[in-house]
């Protein structure tokens, strides 16, 4: 897992390669709209599936287990 990606110089190179070579699944994070520009898009098309995580609510956190108030 690569969190805050858009810190980290040509990430999206380093994870191209190894997702060509079969050697890892990697999950990249990051909170910056960088992350989603078509360039990124392009070089690791046919190879991302993105998915938005919006923040909970002050009414939700406490329907999540693990912090059951």
């Amino acid at each position: 897992m690569i969190d805050e990606a858009q810190e980290v110089g040509q990430w999206e190179q380093f994870v191209r390669g190894l997702t060509e070579r079969g050697k890892a699944r990697v999950v990249v994070s990051g909170s910056s709209a960088k992350l989603l520009s078509s360039e990124y898009a392009s070089l690791l098309s046919g190879r991302h599936v993105e998915v938005r995580v919006f923040p909970l609510s002050f009414r939700e956190l406490p329907k999540i287990e693990c912090l059951a108030l």
